[in-house]
């Protein structure tokens, strides 16, 4: 079975780190299951924010491989296809990082 590995950028409150997260691939998800699949099955402690899950709210934003994206609406086929095996994963930028990739959304 195809495997998919998340490098994510991580922030502990004091330091930034990046951890790497390999797991099955499967056809039709979003990058939003992937960190669902990683913060459920390997690390609980992973931070992420996701409200609505139909592209409306904004909360789940990234940046995945540099590009700032919906992560509950970004196919994981579409971009696998463009970018390999392996994604980088972000938070989004211009705003303050609390913890992940959750951010400070107030300006």
């Amino acid at each position: 079975m195809r495997q998919i590995t998340y490098k994510i950028e991580r922030f502990d409150g004091a330091k930034n780190f990046i951890q790497e997260y390999t797991f099955p691939h499967q056809p039709g998800k979003t990058i939003l299951w992937g960190l669902i699949t990683i913060k459920e099955t390997i690390d609980p402690t992973l931070a992420f924010t996701a409200a609505c899950r139909t592209a409306v709210c904004g909360a789940c934003a990234v940046r995945v491989n540099g590009q700032a994206l919906l992560a509950c609406e970004t196919p994981l086929d579409g971009i696998l296809g463009r970018c390999g095996d392996t994604l980088t994963i972000g938070p989004i930028q211009n705003f303050q990082v609390i913890r992940d990739l959750v951010v400070n959304w107030e300006p």
